[in-house]
């Protein structure tokens, strides 16, 4: 159960029979973060199929100090890799300050594990990609197709029948 998204490489956070301990990935000072203009990807799972594992994402000014962390985001971890991807800029309660990005397991029960992989931080991009893509009005000739985006002048959508060649819809 505890194969890695891409091996052989994962981190494993565990609490054992603590629900207070602090277990968080650190990463080392992230050049130019405080431009607000970055995001950070990875995949998480929960190690049981019995139970999801929350996540806290954050910063923080000094990895040695616990408490100069600031959460932005909690997510939950199910027991099948996802990736996630979270925004570290003012909208998303960024501080502009941190220089160091933290996935932290956060707790709730005792005996929960969480496995991270693939950690990656990258500028955001400047056509961000939509989410919660839904259909409407479903005809024999026609839908409406709505989502939500940070910009949203920046789309094209294609459509044609099954198996059409992409750039002639």
């Amino acid at each position: 159960f505890n194969q890695a998204n891409s091996a052989p490489n994962q981190f494993y956070l565990y609490n054992s029979s603590s629900i207070i301990d602090t277990l968080m990935i650190i990463s080392p000072a992230i050049q130019n973060m405080s431009a607000g203009d970055k995001l950070v990807k990875f995949w998480a799972k929960s190690g049981s199929t019995f139970y999801d594992v929350p996540i806290m994402v954050g910063t923080m000014s000094s990895p040695n100090d616990p408490s100069t962390l600031h959460p932005l985001d909690t997510l939950v971890a199910n027991a099948t890799y996802m990736e996630f991807t979270v925004y570290l800029d003012t909208a998303s309660g960024y501080n502009g300050t941190d220089q160091h990005v933290v996935i932290g397991h956060a707790g709730g029960t005792t005996f929960d594990a969480l496995y991270v992989d693939d950690i990656a931080i990258e500028d955001i991009p400047a056509c961000t990609p939509p989410w919660n893509i839904g259909a409407s009005n479903i005809t024999a000739s026609g839908a409406s197709i709505n989502w939500t985006t940070l910009q949203g002048t920046c789309f094209k959508l294609e459509y044609g029948p099954a198996g059409f060649i992409q750039g002639t819809g």
